[in-house]
């Protein structure tokens, strides 16, 4: 695999992630329960990810 191959997974990956967490938010999950369930925030790409998600929130 070449680094764009790598990177378009990634981005996949990523995609469907912050899919799971918005779906579970709107299933009435809170995010603490969410980072809770998905193995915390020691997870780099998941607290980007929750991050990303409150900032739209208080939108």
């Amino acid at each position: 695999m070449n680094d764009l191959e790598i990177k378009e997974l990634t981005d996949i990956f990523d995609k469907v992630k912050r899919n799971t967490i918005l779906a579970l938010r709107m299933k009435g999950l809170s995010l603490n329960e969410i980072v809770r369930r998905l193995g915390g925030t020691t997870k780099p790409v998941i607290k980007r990810i929750i991050d990303e998600v409150k900032k739209e929130e208080k939108l």
